[in-house]
Parts: C-alpha cells; structure tokens; sequence
C-alpha cells in the first residue's frame, strides 16, 4: 500500500509547512551540472553525470530533460554485468562491485576517503585497475545513447585528480576510434547538486503559480 509523505511523517509535515520534492542526488547533480554549462553558454542538452564513491550511479540527461527509465531507475550503471551471464548468482560481478570505494581500499591497501594520493606510482596503478572497467561502462553508454559529454565526480575522481581524466579519455577516445571525440571532465562546481535542487524546485513552483493563473 502506497502512502503520502505526509502520512509518514505527520509532524515533520506539521513544524515544515513547504512544499517537498523527492530526487535522485545524481540526478539533481546532472541537472545543476545542464544548468552551469549552459549559463556559461556550452552545449548540455545532453549530458552523464557519474558519481564514484561508495556507491556508482549516473544521472543521464537527453534533449535537455532527465531521464527516469519505467522503474525509475536510469542511470544506475552501477549494476552493469561485467561478464557473461551466469546462473550462479554469486559468480556474478558488477561493476559497482568492482570499483567502490571498499573494493579499492581492500585491493590497494589504502584509504581513498581520505584525499589526495601523493604515491604517482600507486596512483597509476589504481587508475589502470579502474579505466579497464570504467572505458567498459562509458563507451557502452557513448555508443548507445550517443552522447559525447561525461562528468565525472565523486570522492574516487578527486583523489585521483587530473591523471585519472587524462587516462579515462585517452582510454575511452582510442576505443571508440571512430566515433566523435567523447569529452570526460570533472564538475564545473561542487555544489552541482545544490543548484540541481534549486532549478528543480523553481521549475515545478513556477508550473504550478502559473496554472493557478490560468
């Protein structure tokens, strides 16, 4: 049985008299991300937005709107099937599995979380382990949604810094040879997500003031 907010949280409702909108964190990233690129007069119609950390999941923007999937679940390429279908369950390795912050911090004996890694070695190692399967899952993405901008943010992205870029889009552009050139960069702003809620909550208020005035 399907309940209202307001039914689960009757006094929140109560002290919080505003409207409440629910939204993917990603998505809301993706769309702070449309937002900032197009103020600065750049092509975001149609975006990716991935996030790398704990977890692995993406925003996906076509023809400038958000795309959700029948379940609600677009974007959640974390769940992507690394290798041939199996009907042993546990042999079944996926990509989120594989590149998450706990399987990084277990394989390479560190602590990703916390920030920079100053070993140019290590961190070479780290970003060949993770551009095999990451070019995996952004030139599948490229190749079926036809979209040539990937953002790429999160905590693994930020303590591998500038070298970890270069490689993706060295890796991703020489297999995808013959395709146009795929664009992978970091956030223009780390507080995509923030801007992404503001214009989320601005578009739907101002829909609905205005069908109140027709």
């Amino acid at each position: 049985e399907e309940k209202k907010f307001d039914d689960i949280f009757p006094t929140f409702r109560e002290n919080v008299p505003l409207p409440i909108f629910f939204e993917n964190d990603v998505n809301l990233a993706c769309k702070g991300e449309g937002f900032m690129r197009k103020k600065v007069g750049s092509e975001a119609s149609n975006l990716i937005y991935m996030s790398l950390g704990t977890g692995c999941g993406a925003g996906i923007m076509m023809d400038g709107q958000l795309r959700r999937g029948t379940n609600f679940k677009s974007g959640e390429i974390g769940n992507m099937v690394l290798d041939k279908i199996s009907f042993n369950e546990s042999a079944q390795k996926s990509l989120e599995e594989m590149i998450n912050i706990d399987a990084l911090n277990s394989l390479f004996h560190i602590n990703m979380a916390a920030g920079n890694l100053r070993d140019e070695s290590l961190r070479s190692e780290i970003c060949d382990y993770l551009c095999a399967y990451l070019c995996f899952a952004v030139c599948n993405l490229v190749t079926v949604l036809d979209i040539d901008q990937i953002v790429l943010s999160g905590v693994t992205p930020n303590a591998l810094g500038e070298t970890f870029y270069r490689r993706l889009n060295e890796d991703v552009n020489r297999v995808l040879k013959d395709a146009p050139h795929v664009c992978i960069t970091s956030p223009m702003v780390s507080s995509s997500g923030i801007i992404g809620g503001a214009v989320t909550v601005f578009e739907r208020l101002i829909f609905e003031v205005l069908s109140e005035e027709v």
